[in-house]
């Protein structure tokens, strides 16, 4: 009966490890993949592109929106974020980055470009959140 116990409590123990921990990493490390990705594949349409491109705008307010709630949902970020296994970017700059993806979801919302302040946004994305945003840095 023992056995049992401790078999049990064992898959407890990794269903929680599992649910509560690997899976929001993953997910955190799925969105800033997705960032990179979207920022090189649209590169010139973020920059070059004189009209306004509201699908495109769209994707950039939903990495801003799901790179939040990404790191929200890793239970104890700021300590995982000290070991260095993880290499975690800082609360502070993810929230730092979500805010240059909303600058670049105003400017491709509304046509409003300015090429200078989007390849600082680009700059600053890549970073706060270790990624490649650009082909030229």
């Amino acid at each position: 009966m023992s056995e049992l116990i401790v078999a049990v409590l064992i898959f407890v123990i990794s269903q929680f490890t599992l649910k509560l921990l690997i899976e929001p990493f993953i997910e955190f490390k799925k969105v800033i993949s997705e960032i990179s990705y979207q920022t090189l594949l649209n590169q010139s349409n973020i920059i070059s592109s004189p009209l306004s491109n509201k699908e495109l705008a769209q994707t950039f307010k939903h990495l801003s929106a799901s790179l939040i709630k990404a790191v929200d949902s890793i239970i104890g970020y700021r300590i995982l974020r000290l070991i260095s296994f993880f290499s975690l970017p800082k609360y502070k700059d993810i929230r730092e980055a979500s805010k240059e993806l909303n600058l670049i979801y105003y400017s491709l919302h509304t046509g409003e470009k300015n090429v200078i302040e989007i390849n600082d946004s680009l700059k600053k994305i890549s970073k706060y959140l270790k990624i490649s945003t650009s082909y030229s840095h």
